[in-house]
């Protein structure tokens, strides 16, 4: 699957959920560590959600 398909399919899932997560993301698209840290990383350069961490949320989704 390619990233920017990936990415696509992250996206619509976070805008369901409200936020986006490191370890909900590897546990939905089956993914490592590293390449889901680095597809949030470019999630928050995009301005897809805010770059401050929250406990309960992750990272919150700045367009819905």
């Amino acid at each position: 699957m390619q990233d920017e398909q990936l990415l696509r399919q992250i996206k619509d899932f976070c805008q369901d959920i409200g936020y986006v997560s490191i370890s909900s993301l590897q546990r939905k698209f089956m993914l490592g560590y590293e390449h889901t840290k680095q597809l949030v990383d470019i999630l928050i350069q995009q301005d897809f959600c805010e770059a401050e961490f929250t406990p309960e949320y992750g990272y919150r989704v700045c367009h819905s």
